[in-house]
């Protein structure tokens, strides 16, 4: 009877943990689909989007509209297609999922690659087919393969207004073309499960867990071990299972940084061509416009792209700095030399504010610090104007250097503002946080503080500030001296 009585508690056990592993996995197969759903549904609205305001605002406001290069000659003075665009945004966004991304169509666009403008494949055609009958909005499924489930996502791409007059001079297989007819599907090809250890690992982690609840059951049952022997290997277990969880959850960590620093760096250089065109054309219309409401408008807009270009370039740097593809050259540099150097530089903007500069570094002293020369630059004047900005009308900056007793040397620059609360002085360092100045007029990307902490950090330095509401803030920096030089 107690052999019996274990036999079925086995298959009882047995039965369960095969219920459970099977849920388990149709869970994590149902959250998988779902969120590979979401984010072909957030691709697809990004490239339309993009693609929207490249084909109706930028291609007409660089005047470039009727000049597509449809012949093999290249010519660098011509904007790129949009379809060309928008199959690399499409591609750099799937490669996030090890996946791939295509537009499909029966018709050729593009007059130079035609392999890609045809059905591939059943999928694309019961999608295409599905467009055609219906005005929705998607089309999905699940593909069994030999290297696993694979999601396929197809989304309808029709023909735009700005569009049609240009598709209709292509004479490529359709030259009568309407707003909101169907020319091409944007199709997604992501692995449902990831080649990612850290996904495949979800399930097997499952599957070890309820084996281990299982046997971990069965031995207390049959009294085969001690209790104490059973703790001592369930706890390293649980130490193991754990460890290697941190390890995998920080590789994922770093691969999603590095791939956001990436995709940032990436699309900083596709969105900096349209715009450096933009700001061309504004300071055309400025010089050569006879209306002073279409100058005014222009120098409005040539304003803003100036400060919208300066966000670009600050975000690339942010994000070469992330990924390791900022390369520093440490020399020996005269720390007052470029104090001097600085303040001669950032005077007018000074003057313009009504702010007084006060230079407290002694001309006699040379002190001599192991830095970047160009980026210690770069860091001190950003903290200058800043200091300039925020500082109270007709106040005061003042910037001084000292050797410490640890043999590092600091500067420091004192402004004279309103300074700042408790809650800003644990966000002061983080990208985008500009502080008071959100409300205000002061112009700044809030990234200047952020890209000048890592730039001192590979520098082997450090940075830091005292602040003091209603009175003023001092930040201040600490480089490494050179010794060889300074003896």
């Amino acid at each position: 009877m107690k052999i019996k009585r274990i036999i079925l508690l086995v298959s009882f056990l047995a039965g369960t943990i095969l219920f459970m592993v099977w849920h388990s996995y149709q869970l994590f197969k149902d959250d998988k689909l779902n969120q590979h759903l979401q984010y072909a549904r957030m691709y697809t609205r990004i490239v339309l989007s993009f693609r929207k305001v490249y084909t109706d605002e930028t291609i007409r406001l660089t005047g470039k509209h009727n000049l597509h290069d449809f012949s093999a000659v290249k010519d660098e003075n011509l904007i790129p297609l949009p379809i060309t665009i928008t199959k690399n945004i499409m591609i750099l966004l799937s490669e996030n999922h090890k996946g791939s991304a295509e537009i499909i169509s029966p018709y050729d666009f593009s007059g130079e690659d035609k392999k890609i403008y045809f059905f591939k494949d059943r999928f694309s055609k019961e999608a295409w087919e599905y467009f055609s009958k219906n005005q929705g909005d998607e089309y999905y499924e699940i593909e069994s393969g030999d290297d696993g489930d694979l999601f396929r996502y197809a989304s309808p791409d029709r023909m735009s207004g700005s569009c049609i007059q240009c598709h209709n001079q292509l004479a490529a297989g359709r030259t009568q073309w309407n707003e909101s007819d169907l020319a091409g599907l944007i199709e997604y090809r992501i692995p449902l499960y990831g080649k990612a250890s850290g996904e495949n690992s979800e399930i097997f982690l499952t599957l070890i867990f309820y084996m281990m609840l299982a046997f971990t059951s069965l031995l207390i049952i049959l009294f085969f071990m001690s209790r104490e022997y059973f703790r001592t290997k369930d706890l390293e277990h649980i130490v193991q299972t754990r460890t290697e969880e941190l390890v995998l959850a920080k590789e994922e960590a770093e691969k999603a940084n590095h791939a956001k620093s990436e995709f940032l760096s990436r699309m900083s250089h596709e969105l900096r061509t349209p715009l450096n065109a933009i700001l061309g054309f504004s300071q055309i219309m400025i010089t050569e416009s006879p209306s002073s409401e279409i100058n005014e408008y222009s120098r409005q807009i040539l304003s803003s792209g100036k400060h919208l270009l300066e966000l670009i370039n600050e975000i690339l740097e942010l994000s070469k700095i992330e990924i390791g593809k900022v390369d520093l050259e440490m020399v020996p540099v005269v720390v007052e030399d470029t104090i001097e150097n600085c303040i001669n530089m950032i005077f007018p903007f000074a003057d313009t504010h009504g702010i007084h500069l006060i230079n407290q570094t002694d001309p006699r002293e040379k002190n001599i610090a192991l830095a970047d020369k160009k980026r210690l630059r770069q860091i001190l004047l950003n903290l200058i104007s800043n200091a300039i900005k925020y500082s109270k009308e007709k106040g005061t900056v003042t910037i001084q250097s000292e050797k410490l007793e640890n043999g590092k040397i600091r500067i420091s620059i004192a402004d004279s503002g309103s300074g700042l609360d408790e809650e800003m002085k644990h966000k002061i360092f983080q990208p985008f946080e500009r502080g008071k100045a959100s409300n205000s007029s002061i112009q700044g990307t809030g990234i200047g503080l952020t890209i000048s902490r890592e730039l001192i950090h590979k520098m082997g330095g450090s940075i830091g500030f005292e602040s003091q509401e209603n009175i003023g803030s001092v930040f201040w920096i600490e480089l490494n001296s050179d010794s060889v030089n300074a003896s």
